[in-house]
């Protein structure tokens, strides 16, 4: 990922994501981590860059055009 210009990661579970969030520091062009598969997040991820597919999903339908 570091060598990526990626901005945003899809993953599909909270156990993928928990590969990501160790390594978060270092991957400072990602804006968004996004878990599609998942009804919930863990309860020890903070980091405002890390959404429920629904909630990546009604930010992008707050947006004005």
């Amino acid at each position: 990922m570091d060598h990526s210009e990626a901005e945003i990661i899809l993953v599909d579970t909270n156990e993928m994501l928990k590969r990501f969030t160790i390594n978060l520091s270092k991957l400072p062009k990602i804006k968004a981590i996004v878990v599609w598969a998942e009804t919930q997040l863990p309860s020890d991820v903070k980091d405002s860059r890390i959404f429920l597919w629904k909630d990546f999903m009604k930010l992008g339908a707050e947006i004005k055009t």
